[in-house]
């Protein structure tokens, strides 16, 4: 109990720091895309609120394709679940409930050398990371 105190002293603010960086790019990147669609969608309509919605719907696109339904595509494939399961997978997972019922790859993908298996797993979590910071903006 006591290690797991101590562990999570220490954890606790480096994983709050590390979002925080995150969330510093993430929201770089985000007003890049802003800025290039405003520009874009302000030659179709001079209407600034026409603008504001286009906007948010434009990068709420990218964003939710980004970190929910190629994510799900993308584990319809390795894990060999079905696309609805993948779904709610990521939802579940970047919502913070993580109920347990669903895990990525325990063990080694089969046919798949360890070096990949790996690699996969570790942009797994890099994904899992990203995924919350993008939620929490």
């Amino acid at each position: 109990m006591l290690f797991c105190i101590a562990y999570a002293l220490i954890g606790i603010p480096v994983t709050v720091f590390f979002l925080a960086a995150i969330g510093i790019k993430l929201g770089n990147a985000n007003r890049w895309v802003e800025k290039k669609v405003k520009t874009a969608v302000s030659k179709l309509a001079r209407n600034p609120g026409v603008i504001r919605i286009a906007t948010l719907l434009i990068t709420l696109f990218i964003g939710f394709g980004t970190f929910f339904f190629v994510p799900a595509y993308i584990f319809t494939l390795v894990e060999k679940w079905n696309y609805l399961d993948a779904i709610y997978y990521v939802f579940i997972t970047l919502s913070t409930i993580g109920f347990g019922d669903m895990v990525t790859t325990v063990n080694e993908l089969e046919g798949v050398e360890v070096f990949y298996d790996y690699l996969y797993k570790v942009a797994v979590i890099i994904w899992i990371m990203t995924g919350l910071t993008f939620l929490s903006m």
